[in-house]
């Protein structure tokens, strides 16, 4: 506020130490050029230039995006990234429910129903990363970029709905029919889980029980192949084998992507693209579940009861649910429009108050399209001085001078002034997007608006007052 009643306070003075001469008056009109570029731009536009405007929007509508090749690279990550997810789960989910129907372990059907619905979820976020690269059109004029948000929330609602309120609600019921069993048996060892397959006489010379028993007590080995079957921890290994190859082919991606002095937690964590963050998020999930049912049936074995493997059940829904609660979370974020952080703010900033044309910046408006793409609105205060020497040094002071005395000729002189104002101003503008895109390629979609709270303000009023005053 001090700097614009300044302002206000030097135009006033100036306006007293000037002459009315021809020449003097070429000074105050480039005064009251100030107020003219700021109020008056968007009303005298020249149909020149609203037509080349108008074609550069259009263009940029219809016209792919460039981005760098950091962006491309992502983008390629998060399509690979899917669709080995996509085949590894495909192939994970048919061996573990081969397992289950062979077992009945509580565990490997919640390990099944996860590796399903990570492959139907996958799935999803495929379609959305074929929705999203359309490019926009009149109907979506910001483009497709959120359909990647929206396809990774439906997945994430998924893991939670189907994966983890089905895995969690199976475990409890296992739970509840183990320990409503254990009261019609004399010792808790005698607990067994109902869904597993008959007992049949193990053959004790058979090469597996023979390798088992080098690594486990007799017992163990009774037990894990009368109730699980050796085929139980193999396809265990082999998905956990899958699933972290997967896992380590991801985080090599990013490791090659992280800009350099930034860790790889720090940078997942900068990351806004959801596909690559449900595929990391998810094979993390997948091998930490791995684990969890590997321990538990293990107990299970080990201790000849099966509340352990409900256990596992329950901790494995238990997961997916953190899981999909961190996706929900981040693709609502941006599917209701989150803004650009601060340090991407003041980058803007910096880069509008480095040109001699603005005064000031009074407010930045942007949000994500897409999580390589973002539209930004800036108010700027545009100096009206600069614009007069623009024009000044297009030959207006001699034009001024040569038909001050004649009115019509002023007139027609007037008219083509604020026409060139609009030009100088609308050039002006062009460049500065032009400048923000070089310096930041996420900003798609920009929009600079002239705002100041001098725009009411007539300097010519002020003049002719302090004249009579005179």
């Amino acid at each position: 506020m001090l700097k614009r009643f300044s302002k206000l306070k030097y135009l006033s003075s100036l306006n007293q130490k000037l002459i009315l001469s021809p020449k003097s008056f070429v000074t105050k009109f480039s005064v009251l050029n100030s107020c003219v570029s700021q109020s008056h731009s968007r009303h005298f536009s020249s149909s020149t230039i609203k037509k080349e405007n108008y074609k550069k929007k259009e263009d940029e509508k219809k016209e792919v995006i460039k981005v760098d090749k950091k962006e491309v690279d992502m983008a390629e990550i998060s399509r690979n990234a899917v669709i080995k997810a996509i085949m590894g789960n495909t192939f994970i989910t048919a061996i573990k429910f081969v397992a289950y129907l062979a077992s009945g372990s509580a565990s490997l059907l919640a390990e099944t129903a996860h590796s399903l619905i990570d492959s139907l979820n996958q799935g999803l976020l495929y379609l959305g990363i074929k929705q999203s690269a359309k490019t926009p059109d009149s109907k979506y004029q910001y483009g497709y970029g959120r359909a990647r948000y929206f396809y990774s929330l439906v997945s994430a609602l998924g893991i939670f709905w189907i994966g983890s309120f089905s895995v969690i609600y199976s475990g409890i019921q296992n739970i509840l029919h183990i320990h409503n069993h254990s009261h019609h048996t004399s010792t808790p060892h005698e607990v067994h889980h109902s869904s597993l397959m008959p007992s049949e006489d193990i053959d004790s010379t058979s090469l597996s029980y023979r390798m088992l028993s080098y690594i486990m007590p007799e017992q163990c080995v009774n037990t894990l192949l009368a109730h699980y079957g050796l085929v139980t921890p193999v396809v265990l290994l082999v998905s956990f084998l899958i699933d972290g190859g997967v896992l380590t082919s991801v985080i090599k991606d990013i490791k090659e992507q992280k800009p350099e002095g930034m860790s790889v937690f720090q940078y997942i964590r900068s990351i806004q693209d959801p596909m690559v963050l449900s595929v990391l998020l998810e094979d993390i999930a997948a091998c930490l579940g791995i684990i969890i049912a590997f321990a538990g049936i293990g107990l299970s074995v080990y201790t000849d009861n099966l509340i352990y493997d409900a256990l596992a059940s329950v901790t494995i829904g238990g997961l997916l649910g953190i899981i999909s609660a961190s996706l929900i979370e981040l693709n609502r974020k941006f599917l209701i429009g989150r803004s650009i952080d601060s340090k991407m703010e003041g980058r803007i900033r910096t880069i509008l108050m480095k040109r001699r044309s603005i005064e000031g910046v009074y407010a930045i408006q942007s949000q994500w399209l897409s999580p390589n793409s973002f539209s930004v609105n800036v108010e700027v205060d545009f100096n009206g001085h600069h614009f007069a020497k623009v024009l000044r040094e297009l030959g207006y002071e001699r034009e001024f001078i040569k038909r001050s005395k004649d009115p019509k000729e002023l007139m027609k002189l007037l008219n083509w002034y604020t026409e060139d104002v609009t030009k100088a101003l609308e050039r002006e503008i062009i460049d500065i997007e032009e400048e923000i895109r070089q310096e930041i390629p996420e900003a798609t979609y920009i929009e600079v608006e002239p705002s100041s709270s001098l725009t009411s303000l007539r300097i010519v009023e002020m003049m002719m007052e302090d004249t009579r005053k005179d």
